[in-house]
């Protein structure tokens, strides 16, 4: 029983320390993000779409916009209105990013008892 209680700690602060001292985040792929308890993860996806929030001009009022992001997806879409599984990243680093190529991204969730949804941040990304 010792050496299985051991076994786990040591497996629990492995993968602990893995993250802190860095070592690749786990890669999951869309249909495991809300099975993961890592609250960072890299996932290989492809750009659907970038939406950048138009300025306002100075003294007029405008409409609150949701945060810039991009929207992902696991496979490079034919028709984008058929794509089931997309997620919403949040990030101000779009200059880089180019609709319809892929990439290896590093992804934060700002609260991981929250379902992925609109709840992920860019950390990084690699084209591939």
């Amino acid at each position: 029983m010792k050496t299985l209680l051991f076994f786990l700690s040591v497996l629990l602060t492995s993968t602990t320390m893995a993250q802190k001292s860095g070592r690749p985040y786990p890669r999951v792929r869309f249909e495991n993000l809300e099975k993961s308890s890592a609250d960072t993860v890299r996932i290989k996806a492809y750009v659907l779409d970038i939406y950048v929030c138009p300025p306002c001009p100075d003294g007029m009022q405008c409409k609150p916009c949701i945060e810039n992001n991009l929207t992902i997806v696991e496979e490079k879409p034919v028709n984008p209105f058929k794509v089931t599984k997309r997620l919403r990243v949040f990030t101000q680093r779009l200059d880089s990013l180019k609709v319809g190529e892929q990439y290896l991204f590093t992804i934060a969730f700002r609260d991981k008892a929250k379902s992925a949804a609109d709840n992920a941040t860019l950390v990084s990304f690699k084209g591939l």
